[in-house]
């Protein structure tokens, strides 16, 4: 099922497919994506994420996250004229070991908490 909708306020719950036309910047690229990690939590599945026309911007970005894996790059030059090398779909996964690397940063945000806040560690925590 598609919707079309404003992808910032989409609530995510245990969908496991989803398509992005390049239709915003990328910081709002950056807050979508994070939402769909963090729903694993509730919802443990496999994802995909479709993204057509990709600009470099958006290339880099995913890319660069340790969460997503590039599973196929689609190429859809053919079903127009001009021939624009942007005219393909980029499909990534999400790593499955996402879930050790969001642990990883929940331990690493809460340990600069601590250590703001000035509160100890116990060696418990650590292990």
């Amino acid at each position: 099922m598609f919707y079309c909708i404003n992808a910032e306020k989409y609530e995510i719950t245990d969908e496991d497919c989803f398509y992005f036309f390049n239709p915003f910047s990328e910081k709002i690229l950056r807050k979508v994506i994070n939402q769909i990690i963090v729903s694993i939590y509730d919802h443990p599945r496999k994802i995909k994420l479709f993204f057509y026309y990709p600009d470099d911007e958006f290339i880099t970005y995913l890319m660069g996250l340790d969460e997503l894996i590039c599973v196929d790059e689609i190429d859809c030059m053919h079903l127009y004229k001009n021939n624009d090398i942007r005219e393909r779909i980029l499909v990534f996964e999400i790593n499955e070991k996402v879930e050790e690397l969001l642990e990883f940063r929940l331990i690493t945000i809460d340990i600069i908490w601590w250590k703001y806040t000035g509160l100890q560690l116990t060696q418990n925590y650590l292990q």
